[in-house]
């Protein structure tokens, strides 16, 4: 297969020894799943070895051993499951929690670029903490400015629980100044976007906590 040279910068590469050391596998069985399509490869060595993305096949390998444990799949059933699973992986879990449904389109329209994101959306204090503890989100785009219970609240809220202790909030506002700035901080948001948003400082400031996987 021809492979992007820009794409093998990105990745991990090693040869079959080396996962079949890790996961503690027969490299006669890497070769077996590479043979049906199961594993994918991303050129060769110069010695004509192949090479294989570090972390994606063990995760592969990983989900591979779940399935054949179950011993109930045909081979197209397991390249169909396993496709699913990695894609799974790869997908993020986002909460936008703005009362201005126009704010929300926006944020989902600039997120929705990238097909790695399953977004939810809320649109009070209220419905956002009911929502993250049934979705339990990656990120949280929080505007801080909301009726009912505030955003400040709702941040630190979460902050005290312990389910999303590792959840990146972002704040938003139209108020911006170092008043709420400091606010914002001390509430236990780990960024902050100021209105009007623009797409360019929003995927920035995602990045920035959120790098791609």
């Amino acid at each position: 297969m021809t492979v992007d040279p820009k794409d093998k910068k990105k990745r991990n590469l090693v040869k079959i020894g080396k996962i079949a050391e890790e996961i503690g596998v027969l490299p006669s069985t890497i070769r077996y799943y590479t043979n049906l399509g199961l594993l994918k490869t991303y050129g060769r060595t110069q010695g004509g070895f192949r090479l294989y993305d570090y972390e994606e096949t063990l995760h592969r390998l990983k989900i591979l051993k779940q399935l054949e444990d179950e011993k109930r799949y045909t081979l197209d059933e397991i390249k169909g499951k396993l496709d699913e699973c990695v894609l799974q992986a790869k997908q993020r879990k986002v909460l936008i929690v703005d009362d201005d449904p126009d704010v929300r389109d926006l944020i989902q329209s600039v997120l929705s670029s990238d097909p790695g994101w399953i977004i939810r959306t809320a649109g009070d204090g209220f419905e956002a903490g009911k929502l993250a503890i049934d979705f339990l989100p990656e990120l949280i785009i929080l505007d801080i400015v909301l009726p009912g219970m505030d955003g400040f609240k709702v941040c630190a809220d979460l902050r005290k629980d312990e389910r999303f202790k590792s959840t990146v909030i972002i704040a938003i506002t139209g108020y911006d100044t170092q008043e709420h700035r400091d606010r914002i901080a001390a509430a236990g948001a780990d960024g902050f976007v100021a209105k009007p948003i623009t797409p360019n400082a929003l995927r920035e400031c995602v990045a920035k906590f959120l790098p791609q996987k």
